[in-house]
C-alpha cells in the first residue's frame, strides 16, 4: 500500500513547495521516509473530481520525481521546517525508497529479515543511551510551555521517552533505556556494583534475546574505537543534565570496560535528534 503525511499548518509557502513549523508530527514523517503535503494537495484533487477533471475512483498520491511534478502539484509539497535543510523529506523518500528495493532484492543490511519495517536508516550504526527524565505523556503541550517558559527547557511536551525512542528506531539506531533501571538521583549519587550489573545486561529495546548487551556494546567500541563506523553516544532531554550523562559514563566506563583508551561518549539532547532528522543529515555530536 502507498502512503504520505498531511500536514494542516504551515509557516510560507512558495512555488517550490510548503515550509511547516517544527513539530514531532513532522519529524515522525520524516524518520518514515513518507512524502509530505499539504491539505491543499487534497482540496486540489477534490475540486478536479467534482469539475469531472479526474476519476472519483482514482486514489490521490503525490509524485515522488520532482522532474514531473506539475508546477500546481510541486506547490503542494512539504519541503522542510523552519529552520532546516530544505528537501529533508525528499532525501528521507529516496533513503526509504532504496531501503525498500534492496531489501526486496535480498541485499542490505535487512536481507535476512521477514518483514521490513518503516525507516530510513538515518542513524543505522549508532547505539544511542537513553538516560535521565523526559516529558510525561499526560502533560499536554499547553502546560508543557508554561514549564518551559519558567525554566531552561524549551520542550513543548514532545520529548516524552516513547516518543524520542519511536524517532531513534525508525533511524535505525539501537535504543538502550537506562532510564528504566537507574534514575537520575542515583546516578548523582553514585550506582551501585549491583545496579550497574543490571544496566550492564540491558539489551536494545524491541530486539530479540541474543542481541549485544550495553556492556557488550561498550567493549567493543572503546576496543576499536578507531577502526569501526560504530558510534554510541547518551542521550538526555536537554543540555541542562548533560552532566548526568558524563557522570553516568564515567561510572559505566569504570565498571565495565577493560579498556585503558580515553575514547570519549558524546552526550546529546533530544534536539541534536531533531536537527539530524530535520535536515537529514546526520550532525557531530560532540
Amino acid at each position: 500500500s502507498s502512503c504520505f503525511a498531511l500536514s494542516t499548518d504551515k509557516e510560507y509557502a512558495f512555488d517550490e513547495g510548503v515550509v511547516v513549523p517544527r513539530s514531532f508530527q513532522f519529524y515522525l514523517a520524516v524518520a518514515c521516509g513518507l512524502p509530505i503535503v499539504d491539505i491543499s494537495f487534497l482540496e486540489s484533487h477534490s475540486k478536479k473530481k467534482r469539475l469531472g477533471i479526474m476519476n472519483h475512483q482514482h486514489y490521490p498520491f503525490p509524485s515522488i520525481d520532482k522532474k514531473k511534478m506539475a508546477e500546481e502539484e510541486k506547490a503542494t509539497h512539504v519541503i522542510g521546517a523552519s529552520n532546516h535543510n530544505w528537501y529533508a523529506p525528499q532525501k528521507a523518500t529516496s533513503a526509504a525508497i532504496e531501503r525498500h528495493s534492496l531489501w526486496t532484492s535480498g541485499e542490505g543490511i535487512h536481507s535476512s529479515s521477514d518483514t521490513l519495517l518503516p525507516g530510513t536508516d538515518l542513524l543505522q550504526n549508532y547505539s544511542v543511551i537513553l538516560l535521565g527524565d523526559f516529558d510525561q505523556p499526560s502533560v499536554s503541550k499547553r502546560v508543557a510551555k508554561k514549564k518551559a517558559k519558567s525554566s531552561e527547557t524549551t520542550s513543548d511536551g514532545s520529548c516524552t521517552k516513547g516518543n524520542i525512542t519511536v524517532l531513534l528506531q525508525l533511524c535505525g539506531a539501537n535504543v538502550y533505556d537506562v532510564t528504566s533501571m537507574a534514575a537520575p538521583k542515583h546516578i548523582k549519587k553514585g550506582l551501585s556494583k549491583s545496579q550497574l550489573t543490571d544496566v550492564a545486561s540491558l539489551s536494545p529495546l524491541g530486539h530479540l534475546e541474543g542481541s549485544p548487551t550495553l556492556e557488550d556494546v561498550l567493549q567493543s567500541y572503546f576496543e576499536s574505537i578507531d577502526d569501526t563506523d560504530e558510534k554510541v553516544v547518551a542521550m538526555v532531554k536537554d543540555k541542562s543534565d548533560t552532566k548526568l550523562g558524563t557522570d553516568f559514563l564515567a561510572q559505566f566506563k569504570s565498571f565495565a570496560s577493560d579498556s585503558n583508551d580515553d575514547g570519549v561518549i558524546d552526550v546529546v539532547s533530544c534536539d541534536w535528534l531533531f536537527d539530524c532528522i530535520g535536515d537529514f543529515q546526520v550532525h557531530k555530536s560532540g
